[in-house]
């Protein structure tokens, strides 16, 4: 035998050993050529070239155990390996049970008490977000509540001014109904038909008041009467609106064709007329003013007051009908 054959077996011995050893220290982990070459003593390069038959023991495809095995020379070493794989696989699996039974236990641990401990703190957390709602909510109705008597302030000093100004611009009076002496008959007889027929008589003695005091060229304001907003208010502040003589009367009368049959017609065809229809586009305000000016006007009334949305009349006496828009405190 040559010293190179006979080299080339101990190194093959060598390797083996190697490839062993590392299969019994570090199992599943890959060993690399360059690091078998430098602890078996030889080139990567004579590895390669003498010993590519040991390939799929070094990569791990075969076990370095049936070579043992066969050669008869270690087979403790080669039981060590299997036993040490199957104790690997174990290993595993212990390790993959005792992960599933944190979890279980985990689980478990989580109580009725500790959900209840939860449920606590989601609903401090929820009190705590509708306290600062609140809160925020309080700022901004005093910051209206503000404003609100700013403008009411506004509107005072502007009705104090209106006298002196209304002095250059004309005249404006005012022919009112009685409407409370009315609605306070009908509450203690329910009797619908005299209640309207007491309406419409007042109704038609303010017109015959409004021909006699007003100047001869006066135009007759005609101002339904919703229960939205003061009367008073609205005479005082209407040289704002126009100027001219004009004489407003109070008319608690919500169908275009009663008024044009039962009232206007009662006038002259050369009076001029001109209709202010109220309204109120907030609910809350429209109650609030209900419930300042016009406490006592029945439901019923209110009701038919709310249905009217606008007029159009057609009659030669009408030159202009005015639906505006009032505000708290009007």
């Amino acid at each position: 035998m040559s010293e190179h054959s006979k080299g080339s077996i101990d190194t093959e011995q060598r390797l083996m050993q190697i490839i062993a050893s590392h299969a019994i220290k570090h199992p599943g982990k890959k060993l690399l050529k360059w690091e078998l070459a430098a602890a078996a003593g030889i080139t990567r390069q004579a590895l390669h070239r003498y010993y590519g038959h040991l390939e799929p023991y070094i990569s791990g495809e075969k076990s370095v155990s049936e070579e043992l095995d066969d050669d008869g020379k270690n087979t403790a070493l080669s039981t060590g390996i299997e036993r040490l794989k199957i104790l690997e696989a174990e290993l595993v699996s212990l390790k993959a049970g005792k992960d599933k039974e944190i979890a279980r236990v985990r689980a478990e641990y989580v109580t009725s008490l500790m959900k209840s401990d939860l449920a606590l703190h989601d609903v401090d957390g929820l009190r705590a977000r509708l306290e600062a709602q609140s809160l925020h909510n309080d700022i901004l109705i005093n910051q209206i509540k503000s404003l609100e008597a700013e403008l009411t302030a506004l509107k005072l000093a502007r009705r104090d001014a209106a006298p002196a100004q209304n002095a250059a611009l004309g005249t404006v009076m005012a022919c009112d109904v009685n409407l409370k002496k009315i609605f306070t008959a009908y509450q203690g007889s329910d009797d619908t038909t005299k209640f309207e027929e007491e309406k419409l008589k007042a109704v038609l003695e303010a017109f015959a008041r409004a021909k006699k005091v007003g100047p001869a060229d006066a135009t007759i304001v005609v101002f339904i009467e919703r229960y939205l907003c003061s009367f008073e208010f609205f005479c005082k502040n209407f040289h704002g609106r126009r100027s001219g003589n004009f004489v407003i009367v109070r008319t608690p009368i919500f169908n275009a064709l009663q008024l044009k049959t039962l009232v206007l017609s009662k006038l002259s065809v050369d009076s001029p007329v001109k209709i202010f229809l109220p309204y109120c586009e907030s609910k809350s305000v429209a109650k609030a003013q209900r419930a300042f000016y016009f406490p006592y006007v029945p439901e019923h009334e209110i009701a038919i007051a709310d249905k009217i949305q606008g007029m159009s009349i057609s009659d030669p006496r009408v030159d202009e009908i005015v639906t505006y828009r009032i505000t708290q405190g009007e």
